[in-house]
């Protein structure tokens, strides 16, 4: 299993704002036979999930080589985070496994 950590840090460091609730996306990009669609999950600094979305995915014989990771996030003024996205090479129960519809169709990424 592989770990991608995403670092945050709001530099306005303005005493009467906080970064509002947004979504974000950074690009993904991986080795063919990294990382199989269904693997991906997000953990904040606590170990907490957070939902997360794998957006414009490009795969590779069934494996993911580019897209972007998309997710909700906030700031305090001043602050920073950091989350963690893990990646196997095989799909499984794990913490983040891709949901499905009642059609069979991709629901996204879960917590």
């Amino acid at each position: 299993m592989g770990t991608i950590v995403y670092e945050l840090k709001e530099h306005l460091n303005h005493h009467k704002y906080e970064w509002p609730l947004s979504l974000v996306r950074y690009p993904i990009r991986l080795k063919a036979g990294e990382a199989h669609p269904d693997s991906l999950s997000l953990r904040d600094e606590a170990g907490r999930r957070v939902p997360v979305q794998l957006a414009q995915a490009e795969l590779r014989d069934g494996y993911v080589v580019s897209g972007q990771i998309a997710f909700l996030t906030d700031l305090p003024g001043g602050g920073d985070a950091a989350l963690r996205a893990a990646i196997r090479t095989g799909p499984g129960p794990a913490a983040g496994a891709r949901q499905r519809d009642a059609s069979g169709g991709s629901a996204g990424f879960a917590a």
